[in-house]
C-alpha cells in the first residue's frame, strides 16, 4: 500500500474539504483495516502495526490468533474508563486464558487485590511460589504432593504469634468440646474399631538420620472404638506411641498407654480394667509396677478415701475380728524388700 504525506495527523477519518484531502491516503482509509489483514511480508506473516497514542475501540478487536504486544520499556497499559473493568474473555467454549511472564519479569499489583469469583480457581504448577523470597514463602511441590511453609509461622486467630504454629481461642471458657472452638481437627473414616485418626507426630530431621529422615519417634493418635455406622455412633480413645533408645535406623514406635472411651487409663495395656491399669509385662524388667516418692514427711504415701461400716460390705470396715490370716505380699521400703499380711473378710 502506497503512503503519500498529509497534513491531517488526527486519528480518526479525514473529512472532504479538509486540507489536502484529496490524496491517495485518504482516498484509500476505509481500505486501511482490509489492508493491514492482507499485506504480509515475504515469508507469510503479518507485518507490525505501531501506534504512538492511545486506541479507543467501539467494537471487537480480533487479533485473529496473532500477539498484542505492549512494550513495557514505554509503560504500555490496558485501560477501562467506562466500567473500571477489563474483561478477559475467551471466545470458544473451551481453552484457557494465559498470561505468560519473562523469566527475568514479574507480575505486579499495586495497592490492588486479585479477586477470583465464585465457582473458579487457581492451578499453581510445580515449582511455583506465594509470598516473599525471604520469607514467609508457599511452595507447591507436585513432585512429594505437598504445600511447604517456609521463613515463617502459620498463624491462626492471634495478633502476635509465638510459636511456628499458633492457634488462638480469644474469648469464652472451654464448657464444652466442639467444632466451634479453636483447634486442630484431625478427623477420619470409622469403618470399624480400631481405624485411627491422623495422628500428631514427632521426629527428628538431624543430618545424622541417613536412612529414614525425617525419623518418626512418638506420636498421638485418635482411635476409633466402635465402627461409625449410626449417627450415634461416638467412642474414641487416646493412643500415646514412643521409641525407646537406639532402636536402629528404621523404628517403629511402639504403643506405651491410652485413655479409652470411659476415661480409663492404661499403661501398657491397651483394654484398662480400672481407672488406673498398669502393666508391668517384662518378666525382667527389675523395675516395680508403681514407686511412691513421697517428700512431704507429715503426709503418707496412699490416701484410701470411702465409707467406713460396722461390716465386710464397704471398702473400709470398722471390724477386727473374725478375718484369716491368708498370705503375704511384696513390697518395698526405700529400696528394701518386706512382706505384708492380707487377711480374709472380717466377721465382726
Amino acid at each position: 500500500m502506497a503512503s503519500t504525506p498529509t497534513s491531517n495527523f488526527a486519528y480518526q477519518k479525514p473529512a472532504e474539504g479538509d486540507t489536502d484531502w484529496d490524496t491517495t491516503i485518504n482516498g484509500n482509509w476505509d481500505l486501511l483495516d482490509a489492508d493491514l489483514i492482507a499485506e504480509h511480508n515475504a515469508n507469510g506473516t503479518h507485518k507490525a502495526a505501531t501506534f504512538s497514542g492511545a486506541i479507543t475501540m467501539s467494537a471487537n478487536f480480533d487479533l485473529n490468533g496473532y500477539d498484542l504486544i505492549l512494550d513495557a520499556d514505554a509503560d504500555s497499559y490496558l485501560h477501562a474508563s467506562a466500567d473500571d473493568v477489563i474483561d478477559l474473555v475467551l471466545a470458544g467454549a473451551s481453552g484457557e486464558f494465559a498470561i505468560n511472564i519473562n523469566a527475568a519479569e514479574d507480575f505486579t499489583f499495586t495497592a490492588n487485590a486479585f479477586n477470583v469469583l465464585a465457582g473458579s480457581g487457581i492451578v499453581m504448577g510445580q515449582g511455583c511460589t506465594i509470598g516473599q523470597a525471604a520469607g514467609p514463602l508457599l511452595a507447591f511441590d507436585d513432585t512429594n504432593n505437598e504445600l511447604v511453609l517456609s521463613g515463617g509461622n502459620l498463624n491462626y486467630d492471634f495478633a502476635a504469634v509465638t510459636g511456628r504454629v499458633h492457634i488462638e481461642k480469644t474469648a469464652g471458657a472451654l464448657n464444652t468440646v466442639t467444632q466451634a472452638n479453636s483447634g486442630l481437627l484431625l478427623t477420619m473414616e470409622a469403618l470399624a474399631t480400631g481405624y485411627f485418626t491422623p495422628g500428631v507426630l514427632f521426629g527428628s530431621t538431624d543430618a545424622e538420620f541417613t536412612t529414614t529422615n525425617p525419623k518418626v519417634l512418638a506420636g498421638i493418635f485418635g482411635m476409633a472404638t466402635e465402627a461409625y455406622a449410626a449417627d450415634t455412633d461416638s467412642g474414641m480413645s487416646l493412643e500415646f506411641y514412643t521409641t525407646p533408645n537406639d532402636a536402629g535406623a528404621t523404628p517403629s514406635p511402639s504403643f506405651r498407654m491410652t485413655i479409652d472411651e470411659d476415661g480409663f487409663v492404661g499403661i501398657n495395656v491397651a483394654a484398662p480394667l480400672g481407672q488406673l491399669h498398669v502393666d508391668q509385662a517384662s518378666t525382667s524388667g527389675a523395675i516395680p509396677v508403681l514407686l511412691l516418692d513421697q517428700a512431704d514427711v507429715s503426709e503418707g504415701f496412699i490416701n484410701f478415701v470411702g465409707t467406713s461400716a460396722a461390716s465386710a460390705a464397704g471398702p473400709i470396715s470398722s471390724w477386727t475380728v473374725g478375718a484369716t490370716l491368708t498370705g503375704y505380699y511384696r513390697v518395698e521400703i526405700n529400696g528394701a524388700q518386706y512382706w505384708a499380711p492380707y487377711y480374709t473378710a472380717p466377721s465382726s
